[in-house]
């Protein structure tokens, strides 16, 4: 790991993500109090003020919600995930918001491709191919984004500060 990168850990930050009910009871909680989601924005303002959620807030409202499913299993160094398909609508709710505040880029700008994932597994333990084969036959799961959620590290949980509805849309599975 970078020393950047390391540093971003040591430091709390806020997360913005896509809240993922749907993958519950089939990925483990990789982070006590964290919900299975998709990441928007890591590391984001340490003290988020009133003027980071009217600003939330008014992205999320430019933004439907969406239908999306989980459909394949990917590796990163050190992380086993689901990849969400389509990913488009969460690289266009990550760049929006990385746009209004330019400092705060995904992944501290250590990654050069933006990839929209829910992490199934941190560490330098891979899956086994049992597990892989359990994960792959729960797939493809479907989902529905309905919010952004705002989460805070607290201790060693993270908690929620405030979730920010996407507007309905008619278009369904």
């Amino acid at each position: 790991m970078s020393t950047a990168m390391l540093r971003l850990y040591l430091r709390p930050r806020t997360a913005i993500v896509i809240p993922v009910p749907e993958a519950a009871g089939i990925v483990e909680v990789t982070d006590p109090g964290m919900p299975p989601h998709v990441t928007l924005l890591w590391p984001f303002a340490r003290r988020p003020r009133a003027r980071h959620r009217r600003g939330l807030a008014a992205i999320a409202a430019r933004h439907s919600q969406f239908e999306f499913a989980l459909t394949q299993v990917g590796t990163f160094p050190g992380v086993v995930y689901l990849a969400p398909d389509p990913a488009g609508p969460f690289v266009d709710l990550t760049r929006a918001i990385a746009e209004a505040w330019p400092r705060y880029q995904p992944y501290g700008g250590a990654y050069p491709n933006l990839i929209p994932h829910l992490t199934v597994r941190l560490g330098i333990d891979p899956l086994t191919d049992g597990e892989r084969a359990e994960l792959e036959a729960a797939l493809p799961i479907r989902c529905h984004a309905t919010e952004i959620m705002l989460l805070a590290p607290d201790g060693e949980r993270w908690r929620e500060l405030y979730r920010l509805p996407l507007p309905a849309t008619s278009e369904t599975w």
